[in-house]
């Protein structure tokens, strides 16, 4: 949380975590940045969708 505190120019912060309470708590720790919750179950979908995906 030190690294996050020490930069001022960050707007975004994405969270992988299946817990609103954590989420609500980060944002009322960092009301000035942007907490967006990210679900573990929707992450590890789109990895397997893009290890599927035809190479270019």
């Amino acid at each position: 949380m030190r690294h996050v505190e020490a930069r001022s120019d960050l707007t975004h912060i994405f969270i992988v975590t299946n817990s609103t309470d954590t989420v609500h708590k980060l944002r009322q720790e960092w009301p000035e940045r942007r907490v967006v919750q990210l679900y573990k179950d929707y992450l590890e979908n789109f990895r397997i969708n893009l290890s599927e995906s035809p190479a270019p």
